[in-house]
């Protein structure tokens, strides 16, 4: 997402989630993330085949993006989600991924018809978030699924299994330079 706002006479700061950001000019902090995940399907997310979004802080800047109450922050289902300089905070699901959940699209039940999903995080935080299921932090499943972690700090995660990070047998995980901390597995009974 870029910031195609021009801040002219609308007094939008960008702040909620109604039109892009990059993060310039300072910390910008999402609080509603469904307007924000709105506007991911209003550009066809949810319905093209691997669209690849990009949440970036730029210039030395960080976009925060605070979870809603009892809510996943991100689903990548079938596309590439990329964060840079991002602070993802506050996540939660009943089920599995309860900042990120990443899985492979199935278009039917033939294995071609398969649409690869995938996560890059760089330079980024995921803390605070919590699964009842599995992957406090991520889910990642499905054959055709990846991740990739690189200089990221995943803290304070829980869930019943995989407090930071699940991955099923056939997805692909690579995490280089990343701090895990204060994660554990055991079933979170509330949003964190």
């Amino acid at each position: 997402l870029t910031d195609d706002d021009d801040h002219s006479d609308d007094g939008d700061d960008d702040t909620d989630g109604n039109t892009g950001f990059n993060g310039g000019g300072g910390e910008n902090v999402v609080r509603n993330t469904t307007a924000v995940m709105d506007h991911i399907t209003a550009m066809g997310i949810t319905k093209a085949p691997m669209i690849r979004v990009v949440v970036r802080g730029e210039g030395g800047a960080r976009v925060t993006i605070q979870g809603a109450p009892g809510q996943r922050v991100f689903e990548v289902n079938g596309h590439h989600l990329e964060l840079v300089n991002v602070d993802v905070r506050g996540g939660f699901t009943s089920e599995s991924g309860g900042c990120i959940k990443v899985q492979t699209h199935q278009v039917s039940s033939i294995a071609s018809m398969r649409t690869a999903a995938q996560l890059t995080v760089t330079d980024s935080t995921l803390t605070g978030c919590a699964a009842q299921d599995a992957g406090g932090a991520i889910w990642l499943s499905g054959a055709t699924s990846s991740a990739a972690l690189t200089r990221t700090t995943i803290e304070g995660c829980t869930a019943g299994r995989g407090g930071a990070v699940a991955a099923t047998a056939n997805a692909n995980l690579t995490i280089a330079s990343t701090r895990i901390a204060n994660c554990t597995a055991g079933n979170p009974s509330s949003a964190a």
